[in-house]
C-alpha cells in the first residue's frame, strides 16, 4: 500500500516527462540534424521541472503513510484528508526543496550528453537497439 502513491504518479510523471522534453526540445530546435547541446540541455531542464510538479504530491502521500503510527487508512484517505484539513497547496510544500535536489543542472548536462552519444552512434551507423541501450543505460545511470 505505501508504493502505490508513488505507482500511481510516477507511470504519468514520466510520461509527462518525456512529452514536455521532446516539445521543448523541438520548439527550441534540438530536433534538427546537427547537434543542439544547449536546446537539449534546456528541454531536459524544464520536463524535470514539470516532473517534479507532479512527483511531489506522491512523494507527500507517500512520506504521511510511511509514518509511524499514521492517522491515514490508506491512499484516498490521506489524500482526502490533506486536502480538505491543510488545502491543495500542502501537497507542494517540499516542492523547492525537491527541485533544488533533483540536479536539473546534473539532468540538464545528461539530456545533452544522451543527445550527442545518439547522434554520434547514428552517424557511426549502429544499430537503433544498440543506440537506445546504451543511451538509456547511460542517462539512467545517475539517477
Amino acid at each position: 500500500m505505501l508504493t502505490c502513491s508513488a505507482c500511481a504518479a510516477c507511470r504519468p510523471a514520466h510520461a509527462l516527462f518525456f512529452a514536455i522534453y521532446e516539445l521543448a526540445k523541438d520548439a527550441l530546435g534540438g530536433n534538427e540534424a546537427r547537434h543542439c547541446p544547449i536546446a537539449t540541455a534546456v528541454a531536459g531542464f524544464t520536463a524535470t521541472f514539470v516532473n517534479d510538479g507532479v512527483m511531489t504530491p506522491a512523494v507527500v502521500v507517500t512520506q504521511q503513510l510511511q509514518v509511524a503510527n499514521s492517522p491515514y487508512r490508506g491512499m484516498t484517505d490521506c489524500i482526502l484528508r490533506i486536502s480538505r484539513e491543510e488545502s491543495i497547496p500542502a501537497f507542494f510544500k517540499s516542492y523547492r526543496t525537491t527541485v533544488s535536489l533533483t540536479r536539473n543542472a546534473l539532468r540538464a548536462f545528461l539530456e545533452a550528453g544522451y543527445s550527442l552519444l545518439s547522434k554520434a552512434l547514428y552517424d557511426w551507423g549502429f544499430v537503433q537497439a544498440i543506440k537506445t541501450t546504451v543511451c538509456s543505460c547511460l542517462s539512467c545511470h545517475a539517477q
